[in-house]
This record gives structure tokens, C-alpha cells and sequence, in this order.
């Protein structure tokens, strides 16, 4: 059962700076609680992950996607109210949503509004590598940004692996 929604970040840039073959240990936990489903996304998120260049994390991802990912053609699961909690974070923030804002640097895009929307959704924290914007820039935003406007708790790559009691 998921306890986590997934950012891409959140995968991607430690498997590029802290690599598998090197970092073992920790890719096996991490890996295991992916296999486990312990994270889900949304199909913005999932098309994302799948360009990761990871040969064993693309492995994992081909059979937990049925079961992780979260779209609006997937039944059992409150769509309609993801789907409600977008539409109002997308018109509220599109200021400062990049795909409604000129495509500004370093501010939110709509997949990272649908990984809150999914933990707003879902009741579960968003985990991500993003550090909050430099609050003096009121025009751009990121992940753990928009996570503290909506009430989502926000994890990055450390909190979680404390929250998780994950050690090597």
C-alpha cells in the first residue's frame, strides 16, 4: 500500500549522484520499497520516470506501474476528487505554473501540481529533492512550495530516509 507519492527528482538525481553500484545498500532498500509500492505517482509523473536511465529501477517501474500509478482512466480510487483538487491548484498557482506563466525557470509545473494533488488526494506526503524557493521571489515556486500552501507534508531525500529508518 502506498505511504509515499513519488517525484521524479526524488529518484532520479540521487540515482545520478549517488550510483547503485556504489551506494548498494541504499538502492536496495529504496528499490525493495518501490517493488513493495510503497510510492505511487500520477501518469504525468510515470511518464517522467520512465526516461530515467536506470536499467533496474525501469524494471521495477514496468510492474509496479499497474498498481502505483494513478490516472483518470484507473478505477478504484478518488479521481474525481484529484481531479477537483487540480483544477482549483492549477487555476490558484498558474502564475507561477510554468506551462501558464511563459515557462519560467525554477517554479512548478503542472506534473508537480498532480504529485501534490495526488498526496493532497490521497492524505500522503509528496517526496522530492527540491528545496523550497527562495521565499523572497514570490513569482516562482517549486514542489515543497506548493506542498506548504496545500497542507502537504513534504519529504526530501534525507527527512524520508529518517522517516523510514533507513541507515547504511
Amino acid at each position: 500500500m502506498a505511504r509515499f507519492c513519488l517525484d521524479t527528482s526524488w529518484i532520479s538525481n540521487p540515482l545520478q549522484t549517488m550510483p547503485p553500484d556504489v551506494h548498494v545498500t541504499l538502492w536496495k532498500k529504496i528499490f525493495t520499497l518501490v517493488e513493495d509500492c510503497a510510492f505511487c505517482w500520477t501518469e504525468e509523473i510515470s511518464h517522467q520516470l520512465e526516461r530515467i536511465p536506470n536499467a533496474r529501477f525501469i524494471e521495477i517501474l514496468k510492474v509496479t506501474n499497474k498498481v502505483a500509478c494513478f490516472g483518470l482512466e484507473k478505477e478504484g480510487w478518488p479521481r474525481t476528487a484529484y481531479q477537483e483538487h487540480f483544477n482549483r491548484v492549477t487555476r490558484k498557482y498558474q502564475h507561477v505554473i510554468k506551462e501558464y506563466s511563459g515557462d519560467r525557470q525554477a517554479t512548478i509545473d503542472t506534473a508537480d501540481c498532480s504529485i501534490v494533488c495526488l498526496g493532497i488526494t490521497l492524505g500522503l506526503p509528496v517526496v522530492s529533492m527540491e528545496k523550497p524557493n527562495d521565499h523572497s521571489r514570490k513569482r516562482r515556486m517549486r514542489i515543497p512550495d506548493l506542498c506548504e500552501e496545500e497542507n502537504v507534508t513534504h519529504y526530501d531525500m534525507t527527512q524520508f530516509l529518517r522517516q523510514e529508518g533507513i541507515t547504511l
